[in-house]
């Protein structure tokens, strides 16, 4: 019996319809079912009162932790056993003591605002603190401070912290030396290098920013990032001297020192030139009569070298002040997430302030053997590597080939002055 030919377009539509009417009644029955569901919430949102809003990062935090520290009286009501292990936990957390805490909150005083009573003003110097050390966003130092504390309220709290810090502190703990200071300053880098009248060792360190894009090309430095640059003077314990925060990024050590007051001579003259004393700077600085810098490596001579090696023993501690600093407050590791340059400045500032707070306050500071982790240790590794060679910033790749800052020259009576001291260091016994 022959097969009947099958009409493929008849089925189609069938097929066609089937499918439309299933998806018709199951679209009707979803209907029905959100329908219901809102008319359900409806009626429930109006029988039942609404409660209050659920807070993620509420209950205690580390501020309750630490508690007993926050007073003298509460510090030592503790056993000393429980005493030393808190305030060892207090200082791996906010990389100082407890002692150097309250003196902090108590020197900044009333001027640091909190917004109220919600919190006290310790709670929002510990959140401060906690950003700083950690590095860590506004939304961890909520989860590690809870006690329902916000990220908005987080960055008042920094942005009003790092102010107070960095213009209430500055002018007691970033200080030059008296002459009482300045002599035993000399006296210590002696020891260390061979070199007298050394009373400090000065360099720029890279801060990682986020710029705004508009302005991005004045903040690319050599190394192929973004950054501000702090320049800085160290003593012979490597606390601060000197501090000037916030150059742009592709300045270079000459630069900032060309626009920082310690180049004007009214400010230079009388602290070295007429006392004798000097600084020590790497390669990138221009020598001058109160600036020393090492010999050329590509023309030096035997006694040069070690001239050079001798030297570098006074400078290699700013280089590790660096490292102590970035390590201490990491915040300046990982980069400053902000994108206001005045903040930046107040943030590096303050970072140095404290710094030299942990060193008057725990007499070495942050030690080398504390875990700075691996990031920091290779920027220590490779800046007491460094073997010099002026910097080069003629190359810019956000805007192509641009002339780089203008290099100051070194001054040909310092040549002759540096020349004379590797003569009467020759004299020396132990030289």
């Amino acid at each position: 019996m022959p097969r009947r030919p099958v009409d493929t377009v008849r089925l189609a539509t069938i097929f066609s319809t089937v499918c439309l009417g299933i998806l018709a009644s199951q679209t009707q029955s979803m209907a029905h079912q959100v329908s219901a569901a809102a008319v359900h919430f409806l009626d429930a949102s109006q029988r039942a009162p609404r409660g209050p809003r659920h807070v993620f990062h509420d209950g205690p935090g580390l501020y309750d932790d630490y508690k007993p520290l926050m007073t003298r009286q509460g510090n030592q009501s503790l056993r000393r056993r429980d005493r030393k292990q808190l305030e060892k936990a207090f200082h791996k957390d906010f990389r100082l003591s407890s002692k150097a805490f309250r003196y902090i909150v108590r020197e900044i005083g009333s001027d640091f605002k909190t917004d109220g009573g919600k919190y006290s003003r310790e709670f929002a110097a510990l959140a401060a603190l906690y950003h700083l050390a950690t590095g860590e966003t506004y939304r961890e130092v909520c989860i590690a401070m809870r006690r329902g504390l916000s990220e908005p309220t987080v960055m008042r709290y920094v942005h009003r912290f790092v102010d107070c810090v960095s213009t209430k502190l500055k002018e007691k703990h970033i200080t030059f030396p008296d002459q009482a200071g300045l002599a035993a300053n000399a006296a210590a880098f002696q020891r260390r290098s061979g070199f007298p009248m050394i009373i400090g060792a000065i360099d720029g360190c890279h801060i990682p920013v986020h710029p705004p894009p508009e302005q991005a090309a004045r903040y690319y430095n050599y190394k192929n990032f973004y950054s501000v640059i702090l320049s800085g003077i160290v003593d012979a314990r490597g606390r601060f001297i000197s501090v000037n925060a916030g150059y742009f990024g592709r300045l270079g050590d000459s630069g900032c020192l060309r626009h920082s007051p310690i180049w004007q001579q009214e400010v230079h003259g009388p602290l070295f030139s007429n006392a004798g004393y000097y600084l020590y700077g790497d390669s990138a600085y221009p020598l001058q009569t109160w600036l020393l810098k090492g010999y050329p490596d590509s023309s030096a001579n035997q006694q040069q070298r070690k001239f050079n090696t001798r030297g570098s023993r006074a400078r290699v501690i700013v280089e590790c002040a660096y490292g102590k600093l970035k390590g201490q407050w990491r915040t300046l590791h990982y980069g400053l997430r902000t994108d206001t340059h005045d903040l930046w400045a107040s943030t590096i500032m303050t970072c140095c302030i404290l710094h030299n707070i942990t060193i008057d306050f725990c007499g070495q500071g942050w030690s080398l053997d504390d875990d700075f982790g691996d990031g920091v240790r290779a920027d220590i590794a490779a800046a007491q590597r460094r073997n010099g060679g002026v910097h080069s910033f003629d190359e810019d790749p956000l805007n192509g080939v641009v002339p780089g800052p203008p290099v100051v020259p070194d001054d040909a009576g310092a040549k002759v002055w540096r020349n004379n001291l590797l003569t009467y260091l020759q004299t020396l016994p132990r030289w």
